[in-house]
């Protein structure tokens, strides 16, 4: 049997059954995750069987084989995917923006996003949806805890939260955490309501969400490297380097530029 509740004006379905539990859509941007991400998708897969998700990703254009690795987890029919290539490389937060509005016409209750980096384990995504169906919130974040930080990219963090604080009045404990759980209704009218988009998309919502004080969790998860060979990515520095790459400097310069053009 399934009960309806009202929160904060969003109708919440509540299950009296494990059979009834709510669907789930888990989606992804990424970029050149080859090595990892089908271990990934599988690992989420196994975790969040009882949610039965469908799993979309956007490949922004990789170049590694990353695109055929999806093909074939796909065509194996061991987990229910849907693959979409941008047409041109889009970057991570127009990506993730794609991602998260198929997430909401997927037509499933819950939406979990998530990075193809694959830097949470499945039982900690698990608990992120979990805590969200057992008490009644709108949306979770996951906190990252263990994190290991260059002190570039430990400041960075640091500043991210206080640019949230500064918007909205309430300082979050991981402003640009990756890993949220939805429900769609709620994540359609984020969408819908506030100008999210550009590079740094997850801060705009950490302060959209505060400011309308929605009811959310922030749930501790163990931060985990980067899966695959190489735990550092394209993004954030040189291997062997304790210096910032210019790219990184680059993207930093941009997102601080796009955030404050968009102050609400």
């Amino acid at each position: 049997m399934v009960t309806s509740k009202r929160v904060e004006g969003y109708v919440v379905e509540q299950s009296d059954t494990s059979n009834s539990r709510p669907s789930l859509v888990v989606v992804m941007p990424a970029f050149n995750e080859a090595e990892g991400i089908a271990d990934f998708i599988r690992e989420l897969d196994v975790n969040l069987a009882r949610y039965r998700p469908h799993f979309v990703v956007i490949d922004d254009c990789s170049t590694d084989s990353m695109a055929q690795v999806l093909t074939g987890l796909r065509d194996s029919g061991s987990v229910n995917l849907h693959v979409l290539r941008n047409h041109q490389n889009q970057g991570h937060g127009l990506s993730t923006m794609c991602a998260l509005s198929m997430g909401i016409h997927d037509g499933s209750d819950l939406v979990l996003s998530s990075d193809g980096d694959g830097q949470i384990t499945g039982s900690d995504a698990r608990m992120l949806v979990d805590r969200l169906t057992e008490e009644n919130a709108l949306l979770v974040e996951g906190v990252r805890i263990g994190r290991n930080q260059s002190i570039y990219r430990a400041l960075v963090t640091r500043v991210t939260k206080l640019l949230v604080f500064l918007r909205s009045g309430s300082m979050p404990k991981d402003a640009n955490t990756p890993f949220r759980v939805y429900r769609a209704e709620v994540l359609e009218s984020i969408l819908r309501d506030v100008h999210i988009g550009g590079l740094v998309p997850n801060l705009h919502i950490s302060a959209h969400v505060r400011i309308r004080n929605l009811r959310l969790l922030e749930v501790p998860i163990k931060s985990i490297p980067r899966r695959g060979s190489d735990t550092l990515g394209s993004t954030w520095s040189k291997k062997g380097s304790v210096l910032p790459s210019r790219r990184f400097l680059k993207f930093c310069t941009e997102a601080i530029i796009d955030w404050r053009r968009r102050a609400q």
